[in-house]
């Protein structure tokens, strides 16, 4: 008995969540991103913020601003254009072209990017989701200091 609820109960979820994926909705999300795999860095925070519409089922074209701050040799901040594709099961793939400024105890430096992601997205209820994910932002500039693998968790609203 408890295999059949636990059955319709993720069936339910599936269904609910392609419903919000349709053809003229719109996305907003904000993350706590920066949790880095980088040994030499030290700690840091980051955000992410996340405003999409989708033009079609299950794709969604988004704009976004972002950035990190704190023990690092930089702080840098972000504007980027992406796209992202969410499966019926509420998996994401995304990806996008990132402009960053990166302030640096030397100089400043700006940057040119790509990013990808991947990640699930969990619904609280209709409208309300947490997303975890990991990402990679590859540097076209100056690959060795600002190319970056990372998690991030965040908040997202459909409407």
């Amino acid at each position: 008995m408890k295999k059949i609820l636990l059955c319709i109960a993720v069936l339910f979820c599936a269904l609910s969540a392609n419903a919000q994926f349709e053809k003229g909705k719109w996305y907003t999300n904000a993350s706590a991103t920066g949790l880095d795999f980088n040994v030499n860095d030290g700690a840091s925070f980051g955000f992410e913020l996340n405003a999409g519409h989708f033009v079609l089922n299950d794709f969604a074209v988004l704009a976004n601003l972002g950035g990190e701050y704190g023990d690092r040799v930089y702080d840098h901040t972000g504007l980027g254009v992406g796209v992202r594709y969410f499966t019926p099961i509420g998996i994401y793939l995304g990806g996008g072209l990132n402009y960053d400024n990166y302030n640096e105890a030397i100089k400043d430096a700006n940057d040119f990017g790509l990013k990808i992601e991947a990640g699930y997205v969990f619904f609280l209820n209709k409208y309300i989701t947490v997303e975890p994910g990991v990402y990679y932002r590859q540097s076209f500039v100056n690959h060795n200091n600002y190319s970056r693998f990372g998690i991030k968790v965040g908040f997202g609203v459909y409407f």
